[in-house]
């Protein structure tokens, strides 16, 4: 038995060792930790321009490696987007550019950096002659492969350029038909909810913000409540989808109001437009309305009480 125990200890220590040695081991494929920026040469903001058609605008970047080897980069121009959530992006590849991604023109070789250094790259914005008025975003982007056991996964990193076509500047949006729903709730002391979807386009060639209001109204307006935010940056052409969530008290018709309103992004000015839902939305408390059958029948069973009492308080004549 004492044999027994000893050598089951040794195999515990054995194996708890093992393990601990494969746990410290790092995991195959794992992808590189590496660490580089891009920025303006001039600092942030300097690449941001008012260009006639016709005109060239000449800029730089400045890629740092932070690494402690070499870093090899791709280089690429990529027109900007607004996703539907809000955040500005790249298109995909330059193959899918449009406007000012096209427009820069610079060496795209790949880069080797040594560790620790820094390289700066010059570069040029030829605006095309026929180029309508408006404003114009893209992006600088360095281009960082890994290779994994299986997949490759590019990592990019950016630095943004802007440029107005002076001329008709237009700012302006529209926002589509909205949509609400509500859910019911049994609690008494909570409220169901409202959400609202609607989508809000830059129908304009300037970049916006938007203020929204969103307003929910309980029947004759005994309950209201309303949120209000700044929406982010929408580039021209692009479309956000928007879905807000609100309280909403009580049974019953419930109004919803959409009010959105367009700024520059130099805080001129836009267009103020309001939309309320086609219908209204029925909420229903399942709580509320249980609470008021509950007190109509204890008015019934009160009436009923009473009528019983004054019968035999003053009995008929036949009864005497």
């Amino acid at each position: 038995m004492a044999r027994l125990s000893s050598l089951s200890l040794r195999f515990l220590l054995v194996f708890s060792i093992s393990v601990l040695y494969l746990c410290a081991l790092p995991l195959r494929g794992q992808a590189d930790d590496v660490t580089w920026s891009i920025a303006p040469e001039g600092g942030p903001g300097s690449l941001s321009w008012v260009l006639e058609p016709g005109s060239t605008q000449e800029g730089a970047v400045k890629i740092t490696n932070h690494n402690l080897t070499s870093l090899h980069l791709d280089l690429q121009t990529l027109d900007a987007t607004t996703t539907t959530d809000g955040h500005l992006d790249l298109v995909e590849s330059p193959e899918v550019n449009t406007n000012l991604g096209k427009w820069i023109s610079m060496d795209t070789q790949p880069l080797n950096i040594p560790a620790g250094q820094s390289v700066t790259l010059p570069f040029k914005v030829h605006v095309p002659a026929d180029a309508a008025p408006g404003d114009y975003s893209a992006g600088i982007t360095t281009l960082y492969r890994s290779q994994g056991t299986t997949v490759s996964v590019n990592h990019r990193n950016a630095t943004r350029v802007d440029v107005r076509v002076p001329g008709d500047i237009k700012l302006a949006h529209a926002i589509g038909e909205i949509a609400s729903k509500g859910t019911s709730t049994w609690s008494l002391t909570a409220p169901g909810q409202v959400s609202t979807d609607y989508k809000l386009t830059n129908v304009g060639n300037a970049r916006i913000y938007v203020l929204e209001t969103v307003r929910v109204s309980s029947l004759f307006g005994l309950y209201t409540v309303e949120k209000s935010e700044r929406l982010p940056e929408v580039l021209p052409g692009h479309t956000l989808e928007r879905k807000v969530t609100l309280p909403a008290w009580g049974f019953g018709p419930t109004k919803v109001t959409v009010t959105t309103r367009s700024m520059g992004i130099d805080e001129s000015p836009g267009t103020t437009q309001v939309l309320e839902s086609s219908a209204t939305v029925v909420q229903t408390s399942w709580a509320a309305i249980a609470l008021v059958l509950l007190a109509v029948a204890i008015g019934i069973g009160v009436w009923l009480g009473r009528r019983k009492t004054r019968s035999t308080a003053h009995p008929q004549a036949d009864d005497i």
